[in-house]
């Protein structure tokens, strides 16, 4: 009889949802977390219903680019995150969607807020 050898072909990863949501509306706090990993990804809501913001946490701390939005769907800030602390450039929009700002960001070191770009809003 030959040896036979079995190979996983995938895995599966399994995620834990927790929600919170408060009595009057449906803003609250939705979080994924891996259960392989020590990751996990918190979205927060408007009370509509739409999304405020989208953070990446690793190992607890803010790890990747945080998202936040305007009530109105549209893109109002993007801030990296290295670690826990701000690091690289942070963009900001006016709530059509047009540029507002760029700030640069270098290990989270506070008073370190220079707009680099800078855009007028029709």
């Amino acid at each position: 009889m030959k040896n036979l050898k079995i190979l996983p072909i995938f895995s599966i990863t399994v995620m834990l949802a927790l929600c919170s949501f408060s009595a009057t509306g449906t803003s609250g706090i939705k979080e994924i977390k891996s259960a392989q990993s020590d990751t996990s990804t918190r979205r927060t809501y408007y009370g509509s219903g739409r999304l405020k913001s989208i953070t990446y946490y690793s190992e607890g701390k803010k790890n990747g680019v945080e998202k936040e939005y305007y009530e109105n769907g549209e893109l109002q800030k993007e801030t990296p995150y290295e670690d826990g602390v701000k690091s690289g450039i942070e963009k900001e929009y006016w709530d059509d969607g047009e540029e507002k700002a760029e700030t640069p960001y270098y290990d989270g070191t506070p008073g370190v807020r220079t707009v680099i770009k800078s855009y007028k809003h029709r």
